[in-house]
């Protein structure tokens, strides 16, 4: 893969991150989200749907005004009055979602050439106002191939300039997300094609990174993952895998994800798994013998990599059940304690049935009474 590809960075915690159940941003949240969001290097801000209320028309007003760095783009149902909502709002970009699938037109009944109809005319209409347009094919991972190669090829023609292929109920898994945007890419070469995972199963961000390798120019995410029901693709778990999986740098300001996690964390509500890729607390702590041994020789041995890269601060090992000579060792020697080896290991014994008895880990505070109490008076 070319490392020097763009891909270009969308992030919806504005949107479908408020989405979430009982989340609700305020205002100057939405606005300090915003600015660290373009801070970090985010190329695209979807900030909210504008036919929620006046007041959410405010809310993306008072965004717009920032001039942040970012492009902002406003979410709309295909409605000529979402798309007016927009032109008020001073957004940058709007993006018109559209039903695809026969469950979804089913459910609001209507037919695939009323949508086909209803395309032309709103695009048509949005390009008297915006000059980028872009649309979205709802629940995409399961409208028929047939119709969405139809869908997009009257999208093109109509003059929209990004399609948005929707994994609603995120069902797909990476194969399948290739197979798809991979049949629809070569076919629409002048058109961006964004990727919007779901995580109903826990692949959206896999996913989003399989549409990349297929030839997505764009991916849709938000941060923590947060959103509908289980969530989307996680914005700084995307962009750490394009970086070390892919090889693909975006130019992101990582060194802000720790920010702007527990940002988002502390302002939705929503706390942060320990152990959350990426951000979690617990992600860059070592116990295990055997891993404190290798990263005291380099730290790449168990770390892809380190706590700056994310805005973390570099954390000791923990002493605990699974510790070995080394570690301890490298702890005490750190505390201007240098242990000799048949001391490390009778120390290592005292530390392991401390650990069990309390079913933690042990202190360095505690470390160093074990060492006082036990090798000192021996």
């Amino acid at each position: 893969m070319n490392s020097n590809r763009n891909v270009w960075i969308i992030d919806s915690t504005l949107r479908d991150g408020e989405q979430s159940a009982k989340v609700v941003f305020s205002p100057e949240e939405k606005i300090a989200i915003s600015k660290l969001l373009s801070d970090t290097g985010i190329h695209e801000i979807e900030v909210g749907t504008p036919a929620i209320g006046d007041f959410e028309v405010e809310n993306i007003k008072q965004i717009t005004k920032l001039n942040l760095d970012s492009r902002i783009t406003a979410w709309c149902r295909p409605k000529k009055k979402d798309i007016d909502l927009s032109l008020e709002s001073k957004v940058d970009i709007v993006h018109i979602s559209f039903p695809t699938s026969k469950l979804y037109l089913a459910s609001l009944n209507l037919k695939e050439e009323e949508v086909l109809e209803n395309l032309e005319i709103l695009i048509t209409y949005a390009k008297k106002y915006f000059e980028f347009i872009s649309v979205g094919a709802q629940d995409a991972s399961r409208t028929n191939i047939n119709f969405l190669i139809k869908f997009i090829n009257a999208a093109n023609s109509f003059g929209a300039n990004r399609i948005r292929l929707a994994d609603t109920i995120g069902i797909l898994n990476p194969s399948k997300t290739f197979e798809i945007v991979s049949t629809v890419k070569p076919l629409f070469k002048n058109l961006f094609i964004d990727f919007h995972g779901h995580n109903d199963l826990g692949m959206a961000t896999a996913n989003a990174l399989s549409a990349i390798e297929a030839g997505a120019d764009s991916v849709s995410v938000t941060v923590n993952g947060i959103g509908e029901r289980a969530g989307n693709a996680s914005l700084e778990e995307l962009v750490m895998g394009l970086k070390y999986s892919l090889g693909l740098d975006c130019e992101i300001k990582t060194q802000n994800f720790m920010k702007l996690s527990k940002m988002v964390s502390e302002y939705s509500k929503i706390p942060l798994a320990e152990n959350k890729p990426i951000v979690g607390e617990k992600i860059f702590k070592h116990e295990a013998g055997i891993h404190c041994n290798g990263m005291i020789f380099d730290r790449n041995t168990y770390e892809l990599f380190h706590p700056e890269d994310v805005g973390a601060k570099t954390e000791e090992f923990v002493i605990g059940k699974h510790s070995g000579k080394a570690s301890i060792s490298h702890i005490l020697k750190k505390n201007g304690i240098i242990l000799k080896e048949n001391e490390s290991k009778f120390l290592l014994e005292k530390v392991k049935e401390l650990s069990l008895n309390k079913k933690s880990e042990v202190s360095v505070e505690e470390l160093i009474i074990l060492y006082n109490k036990f090798i000192l008076q021996k």
